[in-house]
């Protein structure tokens, strides 16, 4: 498998967000997962950057957010960053429950994030937020191995 990094900067509007989405997409696609994965990626980044615009730009264009994509034999590694204002963090959410008789519609973004990903952590260092996420990849043996 091929590895390698590569970083996306949109400016802090919604209307953008979908490149990062596509752009997820398709490098997921690329590696031997199911649709099924590709889509959870996809969904838990562009929400990661949702959340971004929302709560550390306060829907504010002009602040850039950059999704830095790392892939490697055995993972893949997703690190939203953004100069707004720090959040308090990613807070423990119960699960998600399919049996609520009315799920909220805002507010499941950690949710998603943590249920679907392997690994899902946030750290500021003052004048830049972090999300990193990670998706540990099936080893895909050939007969080379």
């Amino acid at each position: 498998m091929r590895t390698g990094s590569i970083s996306l900067t949109i400016d802090s509007e919604f209307q953008h967000v979908f490149l990062v989405g596509i752009a997820v997409q398709q490098i997921c696609s690329w590696i031997p997962l199911s649709d099924q994965s590709a889509f959870e990626m996809e969904m838990a980044v562009v929400e990661a950057v949702n959340n971004s615009i929302e709560h550390a730009c306060h829907n504010q264009s002009g602040h850039p957010i950059t999704t830095r994509m790392k892939l490697s034999e055995d993972r893949i590694i997703f690190v939203i960053s953004d100069a707004g204002d720090a959040v308090i963090g990613l807070p423990e959410m119960p699960a998600l429950d399919d049996h609520l008789a009315s799920p909220p519609e805002r507010g499941r973004g950690v949710q998603i994030m943590r249920a679907v990903m392997d690994e899902v952590a946030y750290r500021t260092d003052g004048t830049s937020n972090f999300v990193t996420m990670v998706k540990y990849l099936p080893i895909v043996r050939t007969e080379d191995n």
